[in-house]
């Protein structure tokens, strides 16, 4: 049950700058497997409001903030093949 969560006592600040990032993603294994566990919770309600690739990611970022695990988004990163 997640009506009383966390992720409600997130304010806009925080939600522009520590939950809109996306992939790849850099975290312990342990927070990771945490969040999983509430996105695949939480994709399923989601999906009624939002559909697809970005019902995906509302999923993921209320799952990190149900946890209270918010990201720190990196911008010097360089990923070649």
């Amino acid at each position: 049950n997640h009506t009383d969560s966390p992720a409600f006592n997130v304010t806009t600040e925080e939600q522009l700058h520590n939950y809109p990032g996306g992939p790849p993603y850099l975290a312990t294994g342990k927070d990771m497997w945490a969040i999983v566990r509430a996105w695949t919770e939480l994709v399923p309600s989601v999906r009624h409001v939002q559909d697809g690739i970005m019902g995906e990611m509302y999923g993921w970022v209320l799952g990190a903030a149900h946890l209270g695990l918010p990201h720190t988004l990196a911008e010097s990163f360089m990923i070649s093949a």
